[in-house]
């Protein structure tokens, strides 16, 4: 790898290194946090931060700029599926009361570009942009029953809960049955970040997915879950 791609994968690495959790960075920690010597790191920070892609606090700390929120509303205002989803998902909404998120799947991960929250009282974590691994949640085993067999073949079964299917043929055979029925379960709380445990559904339409949130005990059944495809 040549020189000038080496250095433009170490400022990608530098960028994916803030995140909701970690907002903010010192020299010294990033540094650590990479593996790297805190010439390097430094280098790399300022020469981001002359860019407008990264900017500095009082107490020099380094958090992301505005040049990051110009590219991303660039992104946003091409992501046409936004609007085209946002109709259905309030009409869900409406109906149901319940949250309704929109997800893509990339990497072999579900990715959440939309979401209408809901009037009723449950602690989900989602926000735009976040990812989740797609095998282990309802969203994303739906997403992956419609993928292709290149996709499904680099997909890592890593466990994330005692729930989570690691058998290549029996996730297959969980595949098979969302692309059947439809719809997707999620009625263990897979994702390890949720508070509450609800029923995830998921109806996959042109590669992007749906996703009700549904805690136990609420009044709709089984019989409502069809207006969703």
């Amino acid at each position: 790898m040549t020189q000038p791609l080496t250095t433009a994968r170490s400022a990608l690495l530098v960028l994916k290194a803030f995140t909701p959790e970690c907002p903010e960075w010192g020299v010294r920690e990033l540094s650590t946090h990479l593996g790297w010597s805190r010439s390097t790191t430094h280098a790399l920070l300022s020469t981001l931060a002359s860019e407008g892609f990264l900017m500095q606090s009082k107490d020099r700390r380094y958090r992301l700029g505005w040049a990051i929120f110009e590219l991303g509303s660039v992104f946003l205002s091409r992501l046409e599926l936004r609007e085209e989803a946002l109709p259905v998902m309030r009409r869900l909404n409406q109906r149901f009361g319940e949250a309704v998120h929109l997800a893509v799947l990339d990497r072999g991960e579900a990715v959440y570009v939309e979401k209408v929250s809901s009037p009723k009282s449950v602690y989900i974590i989602t926000r735009m942009g976040l990812r989740y691994p797609a095998h282990c949640t309802g969203v994303g085993k739906t997403l992956l029953a419609h993928a292709s067999e290149t996709v499904l073949r680099d997909v890592p079964l890593t466990p994330f809960t005692t729930h989570t299917i690691t058998d290549a043929q029996v996730f297959r055979q969980e595949l098979e049955h969302i692309r059947r029925v439809g719809v997707a379960y999620d009625r263990v709380g897979a994702d390890p970040l949720q508070f509450h445990r609800p029923l995830r559904l998921a109806a996959q339409e042109e590669g992007v997915c749906h996703h009700l949130c549904h805690p136990h005990g609420r009044s709709w059944g089984e019989a409502d879950f069809p207006c969703l495809l």
